[in-house]
């Protein structure tokens, strides 16, 4: 390195030495004490514990670590060395975030995604910037990472020095405290090193800072001392940039401080795996100890040092690393311990079942999927809920209990993670260039199985959190008092009897006695007064419960005061002339000493016993994807990607597994605790902004998904209840549990209120209505009246369900109304009356008035609105409707219309026969003078009468014949229509007859408008032509013709009239006739009467073909007369009629 280079990198160290140090070790001031409320405004309710969901919470103070007055105790090297990588693991954390959430500026400057005009480098190509202004412009952005990416370099060497300097000079025997710290030292050390070399747009800024840099130091425009500048600056990025690429370059450094330590390493081993092995370990304890294992290896596995994988302890923790294939670090990021390993040299590739490449790795799969150990967990769950609702119950609790929960909650969480991990490492191998590399982790890896054995198991971890911190006030009181009771019964009892055997020893009384100053509570008397002078004469002193304030440090300071008593050149394992020359503490009182120091390492899980519970079951990092942005080459993953959105979209999917269905809500704790996460661990607003974001648009989309499943379930319920009788067993409704996700009215999402039930509520209101709307638009032919019915039948079941399962639903009412825009207080007219007006043809129907059906000859096709399985029943038990008009279409249209549609309704076909009507005088007047009767001339033989009005009239022909008995199809069809409508009502409402009145009304105005055609002289003169003109004469032409088996010619076809237009030519015409009371004088000229009398009279069987075909229609048209002569009686016109 030249003198100038060497010169600027020793300047740049100093200067972010400096401000690491500001940084590092400056104590802020104690927070001051808060005032005492006045007791007025004291709240009457307890204090409400922030749940689970929350992604803010109160931390355990730390005081700093200044709680401890440490001016009577014995403050050794070691405590110095433990507050000294303390400070640098503080500092270290802080770089994580930056590292972590950092992004490149250069790629997001020339991203292909981003809008054309913020494309800077694009823009500079195409002239628009000048490439000066592009380099100043990311300079100015660049230049705050830059300073920190400076300091962070600045900080490893120096804590790299810092480390290897303390355990060189190190001249006392580290205490487990030591060891812990030097571990998590490790650690955060480890993630750095990992992290940087992950997070490649930090390169890539670095190369493009370069070339900016580059352009600076060779610009003559600018003075030498610029330009001097700039080549400084140059260097140091060339060798920060290198640096940052380079693989283990902070281990490689430790490995090159490390050539003195190898007594140490062995020593530090021995402490992993002996804590590895303790009965309580956390899984994140775990983690750091096989990260501490794997730096200490790499920093000693050097030839030239010797080779530690000779040492036996080597063979201990190797075992470790067996059993630990993959360790998951910060959010999504992870690695395998074997990688690593095999890269040392002298690691002994046989002999070791450690997965040291990929494909050994994916031979562990399944060790580390969750479905595999789902006994176990829910084993582990039950004994756990037991526990927590214990505690919750006021039910006495030991500490073993807050272990075993503790414990089985976070090696459940872990579980989680783990198999996260391990498939963010081994991805699904798929076909194609476009698969980003993070669905091949996330949505392509997880089999329905797995998803489902996940949702499970965050539903255990989660139900297990929630209830514990539900009774945080109650652990927080029980913890405090029995961990100061077991600390005072040792510093005020056992060191009691140790400082009375060690009277004659000034050295260890004073140590002793600093103890019991610092760490014992003796309500204000002097611990040295009286005093026992011997062990017999010792009274143990009666500890009483209190609830002083524990924290982390405090214990620490007490368990290396304590192991140091039992270590090293203590004087308390010096020989001692009054005890035979045996040590103070000796044999079996040193294990006691050393186990109250381990469980000063428990207790201090316990004093922040939620704390370390939330951090213990956080599953955050099931979201996060940054190292795989700068990977993919990607500004974001869409919502259809992420974790949580798949795992509640699978569950809105499965349908055999309902007692999955209450634990949709639980996937969104992971959004819960990745925001707390983004503020917490990586302070990093954008990063919450971006979940925000996501839980809002992952809100909306699954609310979607679950109102349409929800709906689906209940509409098929619905289905099943409104089934007729006899198809009972038919629709067997599947079986769920959803109803319970719908009473969630107060879902906590990053921290605010989420009312999920009001968002499905309004999603299901809308869907409701769309549906109705969608059957009303089916209604494109009246014989679809049943099957749109039912089906509206269905949704209002289906709404009923709904409110049963607790959502506010609208009334049903006025979804009705809005579907069928019935929304006007001043209209009675609705889309469903325009689209059943609509769907009338009356001038097609073959009235029958035996079976009061209409026949239709037209086909029409049933569609069901889904392709659900209670649709095609639906289907099938309507399916006969198609074929005709009738009851069951009657009583769907009286159902479907209100009392004021119904009017409109009638009203609408009012308009129509008054239409048709007005269409038949027209016709009637051109046919009628082309009508003659003609009188028989043998009225007394059947064949005869038929054989002369059949070759009288059979050849009658007119080209309004067809619009004639057409209009009169349509007349006879809407009042037999209009009747079959009205006696439903009456069956449906209870009610008599209402509509026919008006209809017959205007029909008879019409006649009266119009009587010399259809009304007959009172006085009938039989010799006269004149007597034989009226309707009644005429009409029995054309009813003989419509009975007559032999076609007529209608226009250009030739047709069969009864067979073709039915009774309802017969009802209008016997309808008017009845109306104007001129039954007599049709049944005077009626050749179907006469015929059908002569039959009677000759009581003969009737062997010609066309004669019993005749007969037999005529008999069909006698029962349309005597429908016609029923319906019109009421209103016939009794008075005579004025000329």
């Amino acid at each position: 390195m030249s003198d100038k280079k060497a010169k600027h990198s020793k300047t740049t160290k100093s200067r972010a030495a400096t401000s690491m140090s500001k940084s590092m070790y400056t104590i802020p001031p104690a927070p001051a004490a808060p005032q005492e409320e006045p007791e007025l405004f004291q709240p009457l309710a307890p204090v409400v514990v922030a749940p689970a969901a929350q992604v803010s919470f109160a931390s355990s103070p730390e005081f700093s670590r200044i709680d401890v007055p440490t001016q009577n105790l014995k403050i050794s090297n070691e405590l110095k060395d433990i507050e000294t990588i303390q400070k640098y693991i503080d500092a270290a954390t802080k770089f994580i975030p930056f590292l972590y959430s950092y992004r490149s500026i250069s790629k997001a400057i020339n991203n292909e995604n981003i809008n054309p005009d913020q494309q800077i480098i694009k823009m500079s190509m195409s002239q628009k910037l000048e490439t000066d202004q592009v380099y100043e412009i990311f300079s100015r952005i660049f230049e705050g990472p830059f300073k920190q990416i400076c300091n962070l370099y600045d900080f490893s060497k120096d804590a790299v020095k810092m480390i290897t300097r303390t355990l060189s000079e190190m001249k006392y025997e580290p205490s487990d405290v030591f060891f812990d710290h030097l571990t998590q030292f490790f650690d955060v050390i480890f993630n750095i090193d990992n992290l940087k070399l992950v997070k490649t747009g930090i390169v890539n800024d670095l190369t493009f800072f370069k070339r900016k840099l580059n352009a600076d130091r060779s610009d003559v425009n600018k003075s030498k001392e610029a330009n001097q500048e700039s080549q400084e600056m140059f260097q140091t990025a060339n060798l920060i940039q290198v640096w940052i690429s380079s693989k283990n370059s902070i281990l490689l450094e430790i490995r090159t401080g490390s050539s003195s330590l190898l007594n140490f390493y062995p020593k530090y081993l021995e402490y992993c795996y002996s804590s590895y092995n303790s009965p309580f370990l956390l899984p994140k304890q775990r983690s750091t100890l096989v990260i501490g294992i794997i730096t200490a290896l790499y920093a000693s596995g050097t030839k030239a040092a010797g080779n530690i994988f000779e040492n036996s302890i080597t063979s201990k923790v190797l075992s470790i690393i067996e059993k630990n294939s993959i360790i998951p670090l910060y959010a999504e990021n992870s690695f395998a311990p074997g990688y690593l390993l095999a890269e040392i040299e002298g690691f002994p590739s046989k002999g070791h079942n450690i997965a040291t490449t990929p494909e050994i790795l994916k031979s562990y799969e399944s060790s580390y999927l969750i479905k595999n150990k789902m006994d176990t967990f829910r084993d582990m769950y039950r004994k756990s809920l037991q526990i927590a609702t214990n505690i919750s119950k006021n039910l006495p609790f030991k500490e073993s209990d807050l272990l075993e929960l503790l414990s089985n909650a976070a090696e459940m969480s872990n579980a989680i993670t783990l198999q996260f991990a391990f498939k963010m490492v081994i991805r699904k191998q798929v076909e194609g260039n476009d698969v980003k590399n993070y669905d091949r982790g996330v949505r392509l890896n997880y089999s329905p199985e797995d998803l489902n054995a996940l949702i499970e198991l965050i539903g255990y971890v989660k139900t297990l959190t929630c209830t514990t911190i539900l009774a945080e006030e109650k652990i927080s009181e029980y913890i405090t008092k029995h961990i100061n009771k077991e600390i005072q019964n040792f510093v005020q009892n056992d060191l009691e009897k140790l400082l009375i055997s060690c009277s004659d020893e000034p050295a260890c009384v004073e140590i002793l006695n600093g103890i019991r100053d610092v760490f014992g509570f003796w309500h204000g008397k002097d611990p040295s007064k009286n005093l026992a002078k011997k062990s017999k004469e010792f009274v143990e002193h009666k500890i009483t419960d209190t609830n002083a304030m524990l924290s982390n440090h405090l214990i620490e300071v007490l368990s290396v005061q304590i192991q140091s008593l039992v270590k090293g050149k203590s004087p308390f394992l010096a020989k001692s002339k009054k005890f035979n020359s045996k040590p103070r503490i000796h044999g079996k009182d040193v294990n006691i000493y050393n186990n109250f120091a381990k469980e000063c390492s428990k207790y201090i899980s316990l004093i922040n016993y939620c704390a370390v519970l939330r951090e213990s079951t956080n599953l955050g990092a099931l979201w996060y994807r940054e190292v795989f942005l700068d990977l993919d080459q990607i500004i974001q993953f869409p919502v259809r990607s992420s974790l949580p959105f798949i795992l509640a979209e699978h569950l809105l999917k499965i349908t055999d597994l309902p007692a999955l269905h209450d634990s949709m809500m639980f996937p969104f704790e992971i959004y819960n605790d990745a925001a707390y996460m983004a503020i917490n661990t990586f302070q990093s607003q954008y990063l919450y902004r971006e979940i925000e974001a996501e839980v809002s648009l992952c809100i909306d989309m699954i609310s979607f998904s679950f109102s349409e499943t929800f709906y689906k379930f209940s509409r098929e319920t619905a289905a099943a209840i409104e089934l007729p009788y006899d198809c009972l067993d038919k629709i067997v409704p599947t079986p769920m549990r959803y109803n319970i996700i719908v009473l969630q009215n107060k879902l906590m999402l990053l921290g605010s209120q989420v009312d999920f039930n009001e968002v499905t509520t309004g999603k299901l209101n809308r869907k409701l209505r769309t549906e109705l709307e969608s059957y009303v638009e089916l209604l494109s032919d009246i014989r679809l009246t049943p099957f749109v019915s039912h089906l509206v039948r269905v949704a209002k079941s289906t709404h009923n369900v709904l409110v049963d399962n607790h959502l506010q639903m609208e009334p049903y009412n006025m979804i009705w109304q809005r579907a069928i825009s019935f929304t006007q207080p001043l209209s009675l007219e609705s889309h469903l009356v325009a689209i059943l007006t609509k769907a009338l043809d009356f001038v097609h129907y073959k009235f029958n008035s035996v079976t009061r059906r209409f026949n239709v000859s037209k086909e029409i096709t049933l569609t069901p609105p889904t392709n659900e399985k209670w649709a095609s029943v639906y289907k099938q038990i309507h399916q006969i409707d198609t074929t005709y008009i009738g009851k069951p279409h009657f009583k769907a249209i009286v159902e479907l219309l209100s009392q004021g549609e119904m009017s409109c309704f009638i009203q609408k076909i009012t308009l129509i026969l008054e239409e048709e009507l007005l269409k038949f005088i027209e016709f009637y007047a051109k046919v009628a003078p082309n009508l003659r009767m003609l009188p028989p001339i043998n009225k007394d033989e059947l064949l005869g009468y038929f054989t002369f009005n059949s070759d009288a009239y059979q050849s009658f022909t007119h080209p309004a014949l067809g619009g004639l008995l057409n209009s009169m199809r349509s007349i006879g069809n809407i009042i037999a229509f209009v009747w079959c409508l009205d006696t439903e009502i009456a069956i449906h409402h209870d009610k008599e007859h209402t509509l026919m009145t008006p209809i017959l009304e205007m029909v008879k105005q019409l006649l009266l408008d119009n009587h010399k055609l259809f009304i007959q002289e009172p006085e009938i003169d039989l010799e006269s032509n004149s007597t034989h003109r009226s309707f009644p004469a005429l009409w029995t032409i054309l009813e003989f013709l419509m009975c007559s088996p032999k076609p007529i010619k209608i226009g250009d076809t030739t047709l069969q009239p009864f067979v073709t237009f039915g009774d309802g030519p017969i009802l209008c015409a016997h309808m008017f006739i009845e109306l104007c009371n001129q039954e007599p004088y049709a049944l005077f000229d009626s050749i179907n009467f006469r015929s059908l009398e002569l039959k009677v009279a000759e009581k003969s069987s009737i062997a010609q073909t066309e004669l019993k075909e005749y007969i037999r229609l005529a008999e069909f048209a006698q029962q349309a007369t005597t429908f016609a002569r029923f319906l019109a009686t009421p209103y016939r016109i009794e008075r005579k009629i004025d000329a």
